[in-house]
């Protein structure tokens, strides 16, 4: 749901090098300040506090594959040439990180453009501005750990807030479960006007790509039209399994963080911090697998997951049933609060293995619906090798009744199912995370004495890091896989 909250100002700085100042030219881009000195307009896109998380020593190295350094170092954001776009795109271009490029509306890209932007880039939206990558398009945003790809807000520093622009939607071609009297239909992304044919998306291509977003920062996007139709930070909508994304980061959203409707797109390393609602959030019948993922909860964030397949009818297929490994999900830990760590409702299904759980005020894990139950039953929806610590108002209340649970999950009962010792579900211990209620600057990392090093299950090797035989979404002790590419500005 749409709410503003306004921060303090945190002052952040970006490195500065030398580039060329030219820009790149295309149907719907207007050019604006000096192209010749590279100074930047006044107005709108000219925030000079924004973080890209780049070391500032100025010495980049330059090495190939993902996530590593190639190419020529960015200028300081203050010498770069704004680019301000204001109408839908229809051939591919290069967005390079010597220009700022300044969203002004609903930016559609539309098929066969490709839109390629470089490591380092700046994007910023200004209010009810969205980029929407509409099937057949293709977004190529591969930044680097040093020079991630950011996308944010327009205003500066101090004056952010959540749901200042509309965020990155994907749309692709993949199989998603709406159906109009018994035949399936493409769907209409949320946030998006009804009578815009632009909004629609899935179809049979269950390999089709929607691009790659890799190393890539989303910060104070959502926003609320209406009760339920919302713009979220990162939308994925009918993206197939050929689509890549790795290393994002959605950070301070007013909607969900993710939000992926129906497709088999897969995820790795996300990291997803302040969204006002929920974390992530699937619908739709998503099939797709994800590995690495990081979700801490702020004052008024509702749920750390939450998953459905589909609200009209909950047993259409494809059902929502992907399949997660190595999650950690993080509430405040607040009494007050009201937060759950993962719902499930309306026939989702979806299996969660080596889990870290903790600082959730409400409860974990709520099973809702008779379709949901029915799952369990199956074996298709599951929690196992789960850390569960500090849940409930108690700290020790792991699995609450929901007002109204007897009447809308069939007296299922959560404390006796993921308690069961099959599941190798943990309670009560500490999973020794350095600093996981820490908003300003979190580590999700675990010690190495942590005990989320032991009672995991081994990942398959299919996508899925094999080696990650520990709780949780980090080593214990080991690499952090966050450090360096993310960041968390209040405002």
């Amino acid at each position: 749901m749409g709410r503003k909250q306004l921060g303090l100002f945190l002052a952040l700085v970006v490195a500065a090098s030398g580039c060329s100042d030219s820009e790149d030219v295309m149907p719907g881009i207007d050019g604006g300040g000096d192209s010749g000195t590279g100074n930047i307009d006044s107005g709108p896109g000219t925030d000079l506090g924004v973080d890209l998380g780049i070391a500032t020593d100025g010495g980049m190295s330059i090495d190939s594959g993902p996530g590593t350094d190639a190419g020529p170092e960015c200028p300081a954001l203050s010498a770069r040439t704004v680019v301000t776009i204001s109408a839908e795109i229809t051939e591919s271009a290069t967005w390079t990180c010597n220009n700022l490029y300044v969203l002004n509306d609903l930016i559609f890209v539309r098929s066969p453009a490709v839109i390629t932007i470089e490591p380092g880039t700046i994007v910023q939206g200004n209010d009810l501005s969205a980029l929407i990558m509409t099937p057949g398009s293709r977004l190529v945003a591969d930044g680097t750990a040093s020079r991630p790809i950011l996308f944010t807000s327009s205003k500066s520093a101090g004056e952010r807030s959540h749901g200042d622009w509309g965020g990155l939607v994907m749309l692709g071609n993949a199989p998603i479960n709406l159906q109009s009297e018994g035949a399936p239909v493409r769907g209409q992304v949320e946030g998006i006007d009804a009578s815009d044919m632009r909004g629609q998306y899935g179809g049979s291509d269950a390999t089709s790509s929607c691009g790659t977003l890799r190393y890539a920062r989303i910060e104070f996007a959502g926003y609320a039209i209406a009760v339920d139709n919302e713009l979220n930070g990162l939308t994925l909508a009918g993206c197939g399994s050929d689509t890549i994304i790795d290393y994002v980061q959605v950070h301070r959203g007013d909607d969900d963080g993710v939000e992926i409707f129906g497709g088999t797109v897969d995820i790795k390393h996300i990291v997803i911090t302040g969204a006002l609602d929920d974390c992530l959030d699937w619908d739709q019948g998503w099939t797709g697998r994800g590995q690495f993922i990081i979700a801490q909860q702020h004052s008024g964030s509702e749920t750390g997951i939450e998953a459905d397949n589909n609200r009209s009818n909950n047993d259409l297929t494809p059902r929502s049933a992907p399949t997660l490994w190595n999650v950690t999900l993080v509430g405040t830990n607040n009494s007050a609060e009201a937060q759950f760590a993962a719902d499930f409702r309306r026939g989702t299904a979806g299996l969660l293995h080596n889990v870290i759980m903790m600082g959730f005020p409400r409860t974990s894990v709520d099973v809702r619906d008779a379709s949901s139950v029915a799952q369990t039953a199956s074996g298709a929806l599951d929690v196992t090798n789960a850390m569960f610590f500090q849940v409930g108002a108690d700290g020790m209340t792991y699995f609450a009744t929901e007002e109204g649970d007897a009447d809308n999950d069939a007296s299922f009962d959560e404390s006796a199912f993921f308690m069961s010792s099959t599941r190798m579900n943990t309670f009560g211990t500490d999973p020794m995370l350095g600093a996981p209620y820490n908003i300003a600057a979190p580590n999700f990392a675990p010690a190495a004495a942590s005990a989320a090093g032991s009672s995991a299950a081994t990942p398959p090797s299919t996508f899925f890091d094999a080696t990650a035989t520990y709780r949780g979404a980090i080593a214990p002790g080991g690499s952090d896989w966050t450090s360096g590419w993310t960041a968390y500005p209040e405002n």
